[in-house]
């Protein structure tokens, strides 16, 4: 991977393991520690909008490239999500639903994600 491709940023988090009565995750998102404002190159995939009920649903999918580093398994999960851009200049906000190490050797992660629009 060539460094001079990363030329986003974004921000990796993830839910507090608690629980509520309910079972369900409860709390507001945290940034992940060492993952917040990392380089990524973020790459739109496909595109697709349908009408349901009369609405219009848009849907938006895409590939997310990382560095990879060691131990990337236990904090990087389909279950984090991704925030890219800021307040100010509009956030784009993706959930993660699956992470691919292409080379096996953890040197680039692409995490598949689906924008939420």
């Amino acid at each position: 991977m060539e460094a001079g491709k990363l030329r986003q940023t974004c921000t990796i988090q993830a839910r507090p393991a608690q629980a509520d009565s309910y079972n369900q995750k409860s709390g507001d998102w945290a940034d992940i520690d060492n993952l917040a404002g990392i380089w990524c190159n973020i790459q739109d995939l496909t595109g697709l909008e349908l009408v349901r009920a009369q609405k219009i649903v848009a849907t938006a999918t895409e590939r997310i490239i990382i560095w990879g580093f060691p131990g990337w398994r236990q904090v990087i999960t389909p279950a984090c999500r991704a925030i890219s851009g800021t307040v100010d200049t509009g956030q784009r906000i993706f959930d993660i639903k699956a992470i691919i190490n292409p080379d096996g050797v953890d040197i680039e992660l692409q995490l598949l994600c689906v924008e939420i629009i």
